[in-house]
């Protein structure tokens, strides 16, 4: 099959984690959309995975190996999410909401709060 990037080992093995990653993390739910290098359309950016569930999308990026949470993997993502909310038309009315996951970084709480445009 051929791809319009490149498959390192590096980006093969990241797969091989999130794959697994969700067959565990999602195995309860019975509804929704997981899609794995989703194309924004016009940006010509290309994030992780777009999880949609209960009429939420979600853009997550993985950083596999990862210790820590940077300023600018977490402004990556935000900036992911925003672009979809506004060159992607099924996600202009919905919540989108960005989530970053630095496989072995310590759990931390969030804080979810929406923008007025829902993100």
């Amino acid at each position: 099959m051929a791809h319009p990037f490149d498959l390192t080992d590096l980006q093969k093995n990241a797969w091989h984690y999130q794959v697994d990653y969700f067959q565990h993390e999602l195995s309860s739910y019975q509804r929704g959309h997981l899609i794995f290098e989703f194309s924004i359309p016009r940006m010509g950016k290309r994030v992780d995975n777009v999880l949609i569930l209960d009429g939420v999308v979600f853009v997550i990026e993985f950083k596999v190996g990862e210790g820590t949470y940077h300023r600018s993997d977490l402004d990556q993502v935000l900036d992911y999410a925003l672009d979809l909310k506004n060159f992607h038309y099924g996600s202009r009315d919905v919540a989108v909401i960005p989530l970053l996951l630095a496989t072995d970084a310590p759990p931390v709480e969030n804080l979810i709060t929406p923008f007025p445009d829902k993100v």
